[in-house]
């Protein structure tokens, strides 16, 4: 992977001098709209080998949170301006100094908290063979991972789970997305290939549709986006385009099923199949969780 390598390091020194006029606009913002806080968010990661590097990112929650490695859409921790950052990535853009100083890489893994990777048994500690990447196949597949788990979490406080929600969230990403970005990055390891590399950074960047190990990996972009009510489950959709949307009073959100307040223009981007199931409901638009209890 030696091209791999070079690649790497001039690509992102390139990328910090093309975009360092986004970085500073981006970093203005957040001073702006989410002061008492730093600009950067440092965390530890688990990075090649399983040694701890120090992860650099735009900040996108507030400063006193729960500290829950698992993030959900409509997470109050994350700030509206956060939460556009997360959708279109560019809260990784500091990753480029990581993958410039060999910490990270363009194409691979995402880089773990402590207790996940490091915790891998067997062939599965594999994975830490590779650099930790700003985008991968596993990162393509769950592009819209916070909205995944929010719609599970979602049925789950349909069906009467009354846990909390990062207990709930936590138990989704822990048996079902964690293990399945595990045998994807595994895959990746045992079949790599430089031009599959540059194809995905494409993909990424373009949000153009890739076959990878016999699946379909993309990142999906949406022109609308919905709210969860908290309290019934129920999904309110607001289209970006300027539709009138009925549930939409002054600046917040009301759920039309229980009338509470869902937010103030957080910008939550749903999966393609949820919003399309929505669309061939009638409003109020509900979950299929909660149009299958019903029936």
């Amino acid at each position: 992977m030696t091209l791999k390598y070079i690649f790497d390091r001039l690509m992102a020194l390139i990328g910090l001098l093309v975009l360092w006029p986004v970085l500073l606009i981006v970093a203005v913002l957040i001073r702006v709209k989410m002061p008492g806080g730093p600009v950067i968010f440092k965390q530890k990661r688990v990075g090649k080998g399983g040694n701890l590097f120090t992860c650099h990112k735009f900040r996108t929650m507030t400063v006193r949170h729960s500290g829950s490695t698992v993030s959900v859409a409509g997470d109050n921790r994350i700030t509206p301006l956060g939460a556009k950052l997360r959708h279109y990535k560019l809260d990784e853009l500091p990753g480029l100094w990581d993958v410039l100083v060999g910490n990270m890489s363009f194409v691979g893994p995402r880089p773990d908290v402590p207790g996940y990777a490091d915790q891998l048994k067997g062939a599965d500690r594999e994975v830490l063979k590779l650099r930790p990447g700003i985008t991968g196949p596993a990162t393509l597949k769950y592009r819209l991972e916070d909205e995944m788990i929010s719609e599970y979490v979602a049925g789950k406080r349909s069906e009467g789970d009354s846990r909390p929600v990062q207990e709930i969230a936590e138990e989704y990403n822990d048996k079902v997305i964690y293990p399945d970005k595990v045998r994807i990055n595994l895959y990746y390891l045992h079949n790599y290939s430089f031009i599959k590399d540059i194809r995905m950074i494409f993909c990424t960047v373009l949000g153009q549709k890739m076959k990878y190990n016999n699946e379909f990996i993309y990142i999906r972009m949406r022109t609308s986006f919905i709210e969860i009510c908290p309290k019934c489950g129920t999904l309110v959709r607001i289209d970006e385009v300027g539709e009138k949307n009925p549930a939409k009073t002054y600046d917040f959100y009301y759920c039309p099923v229980c009338g509470i307040s869902i937010g103030q223009k957080n910008t939550l981007y749903f999966f393609k199949e949820a919003v399309e199931s929505l669309d061939n409901s009638k409003e109020p638009y509900k979950s299929e969780y909660l149009r299958k209890k019903e029936q």
